[in-house]
């Protein structure tokens, strides 16, 4: 149990330095696009990018999930899911493509149109990756994913600043995409030379798995991107461009600390989901290391809007400030909801999940629709409400099956809360000096509340969580990190 615990988190903290590079690389791109773009220029790649994500979606059967949680795997599992794979997105493909028109008409933007023609490539193109690269993630072989997503990443970013600097156009994030997706595919063939072959032998069996990812991705999909929706319909392109920067922002975190650090949470689940008490204690760590991590983002960014807008966007975009206070609910739900779809995944409730996701869709766009207005920041706080509402029922449903207690978890989750909003408290009542680079601005004020937050974590560690087995499993497995690095670094010095 503690040896695929650490191995776990050993994927987990590589992933999450995977990110930090990944998100580094953007954070700056989004820094300089968004003082050359202009936010109908955001507008207009919103868009693109909602029908371009949708249509992914659509085309996804859930390959990756259906082979990590198989117990044993062979070359016709994995042909199969590539070939599935490559029809369903041919298939999406060609329907976007004689839907352009239609859907240019319906936005009333005929710019839009070739960039739909574009963007719609990614699909086909992304669809040709080896076929192998799934049994990387299976093993938990995160390196050599790690090493073509830092490339990818680092080709995306001269294309899109060269282009932006240039000729100062929406199309540098247009080509940019596209540049990326060729990448990545030639790299997994690189890292994993797995010739393709066209094969449905095992179809029945993964059909029978994937017909509910499918159909639960959709749904899932509509519901996470509801409110971007309907803001892309009833409001302008300019509040669109704003809103759509300012919840990019708002995700950065969730998908790139929270995500890759459940990632592997999958694969875990999977190797204990017979052991009803191991499950549960593999599921409340994970909810003790995503709440320590998720609730300081979530209280900065509620109270402390203006220094993240003013250093990523720039002042111009001083409107956006109350949205990305209300957008910090959205980001709490998508770290709590990630950790609670996994398991569900992992136990093979994909079919409750479409079910589940198709209810609170009808529950979210039915009461924003009664209620949307002109006041885009009322729009947002709703669509946050709603959203706890939903993932709050998620959690009382598995609880239901399982062993896992909601008590349990609110009492490990609770303290990393009220940590969080102790050290904003503290660091609100501190009278900063204001600086005219705004980068300084926001490293001071966010230095100081990371030093409240490690402080009183620490105190409540020595108060509250050592009496738990996960708060002092979690604090062994720090320490044996915090070893590791050490001896990785004596070592480069004595070298």
């Amino acid at each position: 149990m503690s040896s695929l615990t650490s191995q776990v988190l050993r994927s987990s903290f590589l992933l999450l330095i995977m990110r930090f590079i990944q998100r580094s690389i953007g954070l700056i791109s989004t820094l300089v696009l968004a003082r050359l773009l202009t936010p109908d220029d955001f507008g207009i790649v919103a868009i693109a990018m909602l029908i371009l994500y949708f249509c992914d979606t659509l085309s996804t059967l859930g390959s990756q999930q259906y082979i990590i949680q198989k117990s044993e795997v062979n070359d016709d599992d994995i042909n199969t899911s590539w070939t599935l794979d490559l029809i369903m997105k041919a298939l999406i493909w060609s329907v976007l493509v004689i839907s352009i028109p239609t859907i240019t008409a319906f936005y009333d933007k005929p710019e839009l149109e070739n960039v739909l023609y574009v963007t719609s490539l990614v699909l086909l193109i992304g669809s040709l990756k080896s076929p192998g690269f799934i049994l990387l993630r299976r093993q938990l072989q995160y390196k050599p994913i790690f090493r073509l997503s830092i490339i990818q990443k680092f080709i995306s970013f001269f294309v899109v600043m060269i282009i932006a600097y240039f000729y100062q156009t929406y199309w540098a994030l247009i080509i940019a995409e596209v540049s990326s997706v060729i990448v990545a595919v030639t790299g997994t063939y690189i890292i994993f030379p797995k010739k393709p072959e066209f094969c449905l032998k095992n179809i029945r069996e993964q059909w029978s798995f994937s017909q509910w990812v499918l159909l639960k991705g959709g749904v899932g999909f509509t519901r996470a991107e509801v409110d971007t929706i309907l803001v892309s319909k009833y409001f302008s392109s300019e509040e669109l461009g704003g809103y759509h920067l300012s919840r990019h922002l708002s995700i950065i975190p969730s998908r790139d600390i929270i995500a890759p650090a459940i990632e592997p949470l999958l694969a875990s689940y999977s190797r204990v989901k017979d052991d009803a008490p191991q499950l549960a204690y593999q599921f409340s760590l994970s909810m003790l290391v995503v709440s320590i991590l998720i609730m300081p983002i979530a209280v900065f960014m509620f109270f402390f809007p203006e220094k993240i807008i003013d250093f990523f966007l720039g002042s111009q975009w001083t409107d956006t400030y109350t949205l990305l206070s209300a957008l910090s609910i959205l980001f709490f739900i998508f770290g709590i909801s990630q950790v609670l779809e996994q398991l569900c995944i992992a136990l093979g409730k994909v079919k409750e999940l479409f079910i589940y996701d198709l209810l609170s869709l009808v529950f979210i766009f039915s009461l924003l629709l009664i209620f949307i207005g002109p006041n885009l920041y009322d729009f947002t706080l709703l669509r946050g409400l709603l959203g706890l509402i939903s993932t709050a029922a998620l959690f009382i449903y598995i609880s239901h099956f399982s062993a896992i207690s909601i008590f349990h978890i609110l009492k490990l989750s609770s303290p990393a809360l009220l940590a969080a909003l102790i050290s904003a408290y503290l660091t609100l009542q501190i009278n900063f000096m204001v600086f005219s680079f705004s980068l300084f601005n926001l490293l001071l004020v966010l230095s100081v509340f990371c030093l409240f937050y490690i402080f009183t974590i620490i105190i409540f560690y020595i108060v509250f969580y050592r009496y738990f087995s996960e708060g002092r499993h979690l604090y062994r497995l720090v320490l044996s990190l915090v070893d590791k690095l050490k001896k990785k670094v004596i070592t480069k010095d004595l070298t």
